[in-house]
């Protein structure tokens, strides 16, 4: 099995806003550590085997609270190459495709991770970091309509004419009296 940890142990809440289409956000999401042995010929392990470079699967989950409210999943196959582990070629390598997430009304964001390679099993962890880009802005919700404009000087106003509110009322009454004559007939 081949030796590689992950670990997300200091990674912190982050929050940013991206206002305008191009704005982004980096951030540390956690380490990646390649640490598989290598002893030399004779002494157990000679590098990594055939039977270590599949299945190497990889997928990071991000929570975005605003706008999504969602889970959204970034997924790669790590590449471990055969062979000696102490020689120059690349041993271990994650490169991820960017995932683009629309929101809103037409609003798009792009979420990508730093490639990551290791060389040998001597260089320690590395940090793993993921960027997040507006690529377009959602539309805007429609806005209420403007005021009305102010009257001109010495135009009436709508009001009610205090007879008409005074028959309105006598109206009401009269309803009020007819339904408790049919209650009690």
């Amino acid at each position: 099995m081949l030796d590689v940890v992950f670990a997300t142990s200091a990674f912190t809440t982050q929050s940013f806003t991206l206002g305008t289409a191009g704005d982004s956000f980096s951030f540390q999401i956690g380490t990646v550590n390649f640490r598989e042995p290598n002893t030399g010929p004779g002494k157990g392990n000679t590098g990594i085997r055939d039977a270590e470079t599949d299945e190497l699967d990889v997928s990071v989950f991000l929570t975005f609270a605003d706008p999504l409210g969602s889970i959204r999943e970034v997924r790669t196959a790590g590449i471990a190459t055969p062979g000696l582990i102490d020689d120059a070629t690349v041993d271990f390598s994650l490169t991820w495709s960017p995932l683009d997430v629309a929101f809103g009304d037409g609003g798009l964001f792009q979420i990508s991770l730093g490639a990551l390679s290791f060389v040998n099993n001597n260089e320690g962890a590395k940090a793993l970091n993921a960027t997040v880009t507006m690529l377009t802005l959602p539309q805007l919700l429609p806005v209420s309509p403007a005021p009305a404009p102010e009257q001109e000087a010495g135009e009436p106003n709508a009001v009610p004419e205090p007879g008409s509110l005074a028959l309105l009322g006598l109206g009401l009454a009269g309803l009020g009296a007819l339904r408790r004559k049919q209650r009690a007939a």
